[in-house]
């Protein structure tokens, strides 16, 4: 991995942008306490999901201190992008919030079908494509059924 560039931060470390081969990837770095709290899990559970309504794990590094996800790279997550529309006269257009409710919708379905519980839906944890089409991600607190 090369070009590493940081754009994210949460309670689970930080996410950078890097070029993987010919790829642009997202690279999810995780801080010593997410380690503990499932970080095979969540890797795991991820590798069990191809759908278009779910982010795609590319691969994954465990050699701590340097624990990582990399994922297929996304424009921004839904949070980001209803902020910037909070003050707009107008607010994002209702064609455009429907379809992103119905990709969540459709990837909830998903999940549950596979018998995964993702457990933590927010605006953070849906992240937007260059075409505004919502994809579920941030499998850390995500359980299967039993």
């Amino acid at each position: 991995m090369k070009d590493l560039k940081k754009i994210g931060r949460g309670g689970y470390g930080a996410v950078y942008s890097a070029s993987l081969g010919r790829e642009k990837v997202a690279v999810k770095m995780l801080s010593d306490d997410a380690l503990s709290t499932g970080f095979d899990q969540e890797v795991s559970l991820m590798a069990q999901c191809s759908s278009i309504y779910i982010a795609q794990i590319k691969g994954a590094c465990y050699s701590p201190p340097s624990c990582c996800i990399i994922m297929e790279l996304m424009q921004q997550d839904l949070k980001t992008y209803l902020q910037k529309w909070k003050f707009q006269k107008d607010g994002s257009p209702i064609k455009i919030r429907y379809q992103i409710a119905c990709d969540i919708a459709c990837g909830i379905e998903y999940l549950h079908e596979k018998g995964i519980l993702h457990n933590d839906v927010k605006s953070p944890n849906v992240l937007l494509d260059g075409s505004l089409r919502g994809k579920v991600t941030d499998f850390g607190a995500s359980r299967k059924k039993v």
